[in-house]
């Protein structure tokens, strides 16, 4: 065999090992690539934060308690000063400069909504085969699935659908959480279970998505504005 043939046969091989490997790899690879360029570590760390369970379970004593979209919570604050409750949120101010911002709906619900819209009609086994019948069986359970989604979990061994999934998932992820989120919790007390994104000990700023049942949420988000920085404690007072 003379040079030449051999590297035309070398080259022929090469095109029909990538032609090969885009057959079987091309869509988890497309999948894989768009979630490492999409959200890549250095610039979007909070994409790769997993939730974690919140193991803290002190709270400050409840001084004043609200009813709102159907929901019953405590606040460890007595001092309040200036409220708005008004469709589609509501906001409390109290004078040691807290202030507690309330939505009926979170991502989940939303998404949720979406996607039984945009599938209406079609065949709920073929629904579920895409996004995992485990994962749209109730609102807590799709944004349990989506902020567990990570770009680190996308793999080019795994079959398409998986693939895309994977990526669906980070979308409304990426929604939900910002630049400052250095930690997500998950927390389950007797009538309230969900997550909490954001650490009381680096963010001034907290999120709450709360469940009083698997489909009904309310979200919260909690401030300490230019007051002294917001505990662990204070924040168990609500979800508790």
């Amino acid at each position: 065999m003379t040079k030449r043939e051999k590297n035309l046969a070398i080259a022929t091989a090469l095109v029909v090992g990538i032609g090969i490997c885009l057959k079987l790899f091309g869509m988890q690879a497309f999948y894989f690539y768009k979630a490492k360029t999409t959200f890549p570590q250095g610039r979007t760390p909070e994409m790769y934060v997993i939730p974690e369970k919140l193991t803290s379970t002190n709270s400050l004593p409840p001084a004043m308690t609200f009813t709102n979209y159907g929901f019953c919570f405590s606040v460890p604050w007595n001092n309040l000063n200036w409220v708005r409750e008004e469709e589609p949120f509501s906001v409390y101010r109290f004078s040691n400069n807290r202030s507690l911002i309330i939505e009926a709906d979170d991502i989940s619900s939303l998404l949720l909504g979406e996607l039984k819209t945009e599938w209406h009609g079609k065949d709920r086994s073929r629904y579920a085969s895409v996004f995992g019948a485990e994962n749209i069986r109730s609102n807590y359970a799709l944004l349990s699935a989506c902020l567990n989604a990570s770009p680190d979990s996308l793999s080019l061994f795994e079959n398409k659908r998986t693939s895309f999934k994977k990526f669906f998932f980070l979308i409304p992820k990426s929604l939900a959480v910002n630049s400052n989120t250095g930690k997500i919790y998950t927390f389950d007390f007797n009538n309230c279970k969900g997550f909490q994104i954001g650490d009381t000990a680096s963010n001034s700023r907290i999120s709450l998505m709360c469940f009083a049942d698997p489909n009904t949420s309310t979200s919260f988000i909690l401030s300490s504005g230019q007051g002294d920085p917001l505990s662990q404690e204070e924040v168990n007072c609500i979800i508790k």
